[in-house]
């Protein structure tokens, strides 16, 4: 379970880092 839960984790904070690069984008480009 807690290899699970480690999981979710580092699977959200790259989606994390990857929502952050695409709405620096967005605001450069917008």
């Amino acid at each position: 379970m807690f290899g699970a839960l480690h999981q979710l984790i580092l699977w959200a904070e790259l989606n994390h880092g990857a929502v952050r690069k695409a709405r620096a984008a967005f605001d450069a480009g917008g």
